[in-house]
């Protein structure tokens, strides 16, 4: 091979070493470009939540109305075992409510308390770390609570506990409000936003005419809520008798009624006209927080003048 060929190749492979290492170059500053352009359009990253090992992660997710049931069932029995201090059979229970919903609120919290009495404190605050970032109102409610909730006395002067527990202010609700709505425009179709939501509505049937009398029903659907509603009244006689037609029969003083509410719950103000054979009177509802505007009714309490 001449000098000339040779130098022609050492300047060739020279310029391709010089162009690739250039062009990565280039590439990379891209890369940087890309990954830096939402901190310069002021997004933040998502703050991470910390899981906790054996226990399904908090998941916003709607189940049916059936595991529900089933989720709610394993969390009292073991809320039997915590109270008689045997926690291991407790964290059971608590875990299996939560395989079945990792929504339920309650039972990562009981689980969190559990944790915290066995002296997992680790755990017990992954817990309460997952809740206050769930963000749900009975979520923070209960982190909130956590502060004088003696299960966790050995965390009260933790710093990381004081850290997830502080500095939540929770939105002030009114019951009041979702009450009257849902009297002056009482639809069957209102009440779907809880069932989508995987949760039941208790109708409740009570009686002033006869002693410890009390009737229940959970109702997971329109169709079965309807079904319930008219077996509690009777709205055509209702509208004959009274001559006024009103959704609901409210038979009080007034035709627009006023509601005092104590906690989650709201009763019907005014005289009620409850007469031996009439309809059922609608005066108590309860609603389930869900934020500062989804307040879903899941319990409805009836006088049942006929019983």
């Amino acid at each position: 091979m001449t000098l000339m060929k040779r130098t022609t190749i050492i300047i060739a492979l020279t310029l391709a070493l010089v162009l690739g290492v250039w062009s990565c170059g280039k590439d990379k500053k891209k890369r940087r470009g890309a990954a830096s352009s939402p901190a310069s359009a002021g997004a933040t990253a998502p703050a991470e939540v910390p899981s906790v090992e054996g226990v399904p992660d908090y998941e916003n997710k709607a189940v049916a109305s059936k595991i529900v049931t089933k989720s709610q069932k394993h969390n009292s029995k073991a809320v039997k075992h915590h109270l008689k201090k045997r926690y291991k059979k407790a964290e059971r229970g608590y875990l299996k409510a939560l395989k079945l919903n990792p929504r339920y609120e309650m039972a990562r919290y009981n689980l969190a308390c559990a944790y915290a009495l066995m002296g997992e404190h680790d755990k017990s605050l992954g817990l309460l770390s997952q809740l206050k970032a769930a963000g749900c109102y009975r979520c923070l409610e209960r982190v909130i609570r956590a502060q004088t909730d003696t299960d966790f006395a050995s965390l009260h002067q933790d710093r990381r506990f004081q850290r997830i527990t502080g500095g939540i202010m929770l939105p002030s609700l009114n019951f009041k409000q979702a009450a009257k709505r849902l009297s002056s425009k009482f639809k069957i179709a209102n009440f779907q936003p809880t069932f989508d939501d995987g949760r039941v509505i208790r109708i409740v049937s009570v009686s002033t005419h006869r002693d410890n009398y009390s009737k229940y029903y959970d109702v997971k659907n329109q169709k079965e809520l309807n079904y319930r509603l008219k077996k509690m009244f009777d709205v055509h006689w209702y509208e004959q008798e009274m001559e006024v037609k009103y959704p609901l029969p409210w038979l009080i003083d007034t035709k627009v009624p006023q509601w005092s509410c104590t906690k989650n719950c709201c009763t019907a103000e005014g005289e009620f006209y409850c007469s031996e054979g009439g309809p059922a009177l609608l005066n108590k509802v309860c609603f389930e927080p869900l934020s500062a505007v989804r307040l879903l009714p899941i319990k409805l309490v009836f006088d049942n003048c006929s019983g």
